[in-house]
């Protein structure tokens, strides 16, 4: 009834009630270190139930999401935003594809992720980071974990691209140790567009039709797949940048 659980104390504060910006630092090392120590426990993570979204099985559900938000766009009723059009799914799915195929080239383990990575999520302390709830815990990229860190970090207002960038360089001291920088940063550009697509499937709603007759869900869902839009739009316009 509660859908609570049981756990040690943990010494600390919420990172989101801290307006240190150097607690986000550490918080963002430890979602690292944690992750590059998982590498070895995949399929044990997946056994426990972890959602897999493994470039295999993103690659997969791409097609068969898109057919289920081509009709969730068609019941659409208000004018603003507006639907996406069948065409622009197309699109879509296709940029999708590419990015998926492209990260998976790079050759970055899979790790232990988190879905609900929020800053209530997090404690913080001067010796250590604790992280909750993992009922939304997955075994995939990494980097979608950090991006949806990055999210919340935006919001706490007052945030520049100073402040970004030295949060993304704590996240991403780790990895470095064990990939190239060049790397790092080619799989953190197609992070923004893949974090949202494995965010929609990895919450199972988009499979259940009772679900999606609710407004709210349906209406969530849209705005999802636009973000995808938005960002699909961002990182072909970076890339025919770095082609010219």
């Amino acid at each position: 009834t509660w859908n609570g659980w049981l756990m040690s104390e943990a010494e600390g504060t919420q990172l989101g009630g801290t307006t240190d910006r150097t607690r986000w630092d550490v918080a963002a090392a430890a979602v690292a270190n944690l992750q590059i120590e998982s590498v070895d426990s995949q399929l044990e993570l997946v056994d426990c139930g972890a959602h897999d979204l493994r470039i295999k099985s993103l690659q997969e559900l791409v097609v068969p999401f898109m057919s289920v938000m081509g009709t969730l766009m068609e019941r659409q009723t208000k004018i603003q935003p507006p639907a996406l059009s069948e065409i622009e799914l197309q699109a879509l799915v296709g940029c999708i594809q590419d990015a998926l195929s492209r990260l998976g080239e790079l050759g970055i383990p899979d790790t232990l992720g988190h879905l609900d990575l929020n800053p209530e999520n997090i404690i913080v302390s001067q010796r250590r980071c604790v992280l909750l709830d993992w009922a939304e815990a997955y075994v995939g990229q990494p980097f979608f974990s950090f991006q949806y860190l990055l999210e919340h970090f935006r919001r706490i207002g007052d945030v520049d691209s100073t402040s970004e960038a030295k949060l993304a360089a704590s996240y991403h001291a780790p990895w470095e140790q064990i990939t190239s920088h060049d790397c790092v940063a080619e799989a953190m550009s197609y992070a923004p567009l893949i974090a949202a697509f494995a965010y929609a499937v990895g919450t199972d709603a988009w499979k259940q039709p009772e679900r999606l007759s609710d407004a709210r869900v349906g209406g969530y869902l849209r705005s999802l797949v636009r973000r995808m839009n938005r960002e699909a739009r961002k990182l072909s316009e970076r890339r025919s940048l770095c082609l010219t």
